[in-house]
This record gives structure tokens, sequence and C-alpha cells, in this order.
């Protein structure tokens, strides 16, 4: 029997701390594997003048590239631009040792383009407001491709923090409230939540992201749970659940939970 408090002010560094003892923690539970190659592969399309055009930023666990971002200026899609930066990221992972590539899209942004690229959708996700899906796919990489890009430019590994962020991040966020213009995006935030013992130390912890608001008024909890394999023999587990206006832990009281 223990008490602790469950805490809503995280400091930065409790933040990090989290991160860094769940991620050591799945590193032990796959014997390794998680970190592995563990190379972030971030790139950038420049026109001939040198300028971001687009991008695409991946992570790389589990011997396997995950395609986190990926965004195209709007007067150059349709050119070729996003198959190389797709094409040029998936060689690096190639030569990484990278068997799969995994992505994330929503329905409003571009999963017929991944499909277009030899990606398949293994789940979906229904679970937002106005018929909005959340699309996961992957691919499994062969030998390295060659390209010729056609719309002018180059794909440029040589890319600055500030290039990913202030352009092709900000970008994406740019697109994806305008695509969505219904959904109210200011009141979303982070959710970092700290357990903490008796003398203030933090004990665990949850960090949550939230986005695309949802006026959730049913108290039916629902439970979805898509398998999926990695490289490895390992195989990842989605679940989700509505959500009621409120939860309590009664009979304790407010801000300590026993267990």
């Amino acid at each position: 029997m223990f008490n602790s408090v469950i805490d809503s002010k995280c400091t930065d560094a409790e933040v990090n701390c989290i991160k860094e003892r769940h991620e050591s923690a799945l590193d032990q539970l796959t014997k390794g594997l998680m970190s592995k190659p563990g190379v972030k592969i971030n790139l950038v399309g420049r026109d001939q003048e040198g300028k971001v055009i687009g991008g695409i930023m991946c992570s790389t666990y589990l011997m396997t590239m995950f395609i986190d971002v990926l965004w195209v200026s709007e007067e150059y899609r349709g050119r070729g631009l996003g198959y190389a930066l797709i094409t040029e990221a998936e060689n690096c992972a190639v030569n990484l040792g990278c068997m799969y590539v995994h992505t994330s899209t929503y329905s409003y942004q571009s999963p017929a383009f991944y499909q277009r690229q030899g990606y398949e959708v293994y789940s979906k996700n229904d679970a937002f407001p106005y018929h909005i899906w959340y699309i996961n796919l992957r691919r499994k990489l062969g030998i390295v491709t060659s390209y010729s890009p056609i719309y002018g430019g180059l794909v440029d590994r040589n890319c600055t923090e500030a290039e990913l962020e202030e352009i092709v991040c900000k970008n994406l966020r740019l697109y994806n409230q305008e695509k969505i213009k219904g959904l109210d995006m200011k009141e979303c935030e982070n959710i970092h939540l700290a357990a903490r013992d008796g003398d203030g130390k933090a004990i665990g912890g949850i960090l949550c992201t939230t986005f695309y608001k949802l006026n959730c008024r049913t108290t039916k909890c629902l439970a979805k749970r898509c398998n999926f394999s990695h490289s490895g023999g390992k195989t990842r587990v989605a679940e989700r659940r509505s959500l009621p206006r409120t939860s309590v832990f009664p009979p304790v009281p407010i801000g300590v939970l026993q267990g």
C-alpha cells in the first residue's frame, strides 16, 4: 500500500526524465532492438535557388523507418518532389539495415499518395469528428532505388534544425489547420502528469498530446485493438476508448491515488 500524488505541474527536466525512462524500459524489453538503428533521417527539397520547398523527417527504431513529417510546398505538388523525398529517405533506411517503413496520415491528407508509392493500409481509426480517419500504412523495404527528380531541384541531406522546424513543420501545421477549419485547435495542448511519492519525487508519469478536440458526451467505453508486426517479430498494439466528461477516483481524496 502506498500513496502517491498526481501532479500536473511537471518541470521540463521531469518531462525529459519520463521520456528517457520510458525509452530505456522499451530498449530493455526489446533487448536493444528499440534503439536500432536509432538514426534520424531528415531531408529537404530545394529549388534551383536553394529555397526549401519541401521536407521529410523520419525516425528509425526496431530496424524500421517511421515517416513522422512529410510536407511539399503547394506549387510543387504533383511534380515528383514528394516521391523524391520518400525514395531518398527509404534509401537511407535501407543503407542503415531497416527492413520496413511505416507512416500515419489523416484521411484529409495524403493516404492515396502513399498507396501510389506501394504502401499498404493495415489499420484505420475512425474515432475523430467530421468523419476524419487516422490511417496507418507500411511498406517492406528492398534494394536502393534510383530516381530522377522532375521538379527542377534537389533533395538535400544537409539541412538545419531551423529549416526543419520553421519551414517544414510550420508549413505542415498551417496546412492541417487550413484543412480542419471546423475544429477548434486553440484549446489543444499537451497534458503532462507526474506521480510523486511522499517526498515529492517523481516516480512515474504520463505524457499526452491533445488535438482535434472532441465533444465527448458519451460515457460508454470503447476499446479497439489493432495488431501489426514490426521487423524482429515484434507486434505493436494500438488501443482507443471514448471519454466521459470527467473521471474521478472515489473515495480517494482529490489529487491522491492509492495503490
